[in-house]
């Protein structure tokens, strides 16, 4: 029974991050319709992961606006983790 339960859990576990993803990438607003930031309008202005040195300062550039930086406090947000420590190594590795 317990065994049962692990395998619901990790399945829905799978589908949050699925859905945390595309909520990420602009795909679709928290209500489930394509918004105005879907991807076929409009970009995330800033690709991540940074690659290099050139990359990071025009992000850094980029994040003056905004409504750039709202977006991307938001990208970040959804990342989550179980405690601060995991929170701020997932959303350095997603940077």
């Amino acid at each position: 029974m317990l065994a049962e339960v692990l395998v619901v859990v990790k399945d829905l576990s799978r589908h949050v991050q699925c859905i945390k993803n595309e909520l990420a990438e602009g795909n679709m607003t928290p209500a489930g319709s394509q918004g105005p930031g879907s991807a076929t309008t409009q970009m995330f202005p800033i690709q991540l992961p940074m690659a290099n040195e050139d990359d990071f300062n025009e992000a850094e550039s980029l994040l003056k606006n905004e409504s750039v930086r709202q977006k991307m406090v938001a990208r970040l947000a959804l990342v989550g983790g179980t405690n601060s420590e995991h929170l701020i190594r997932r959303m350095l590795a997603l940077l």
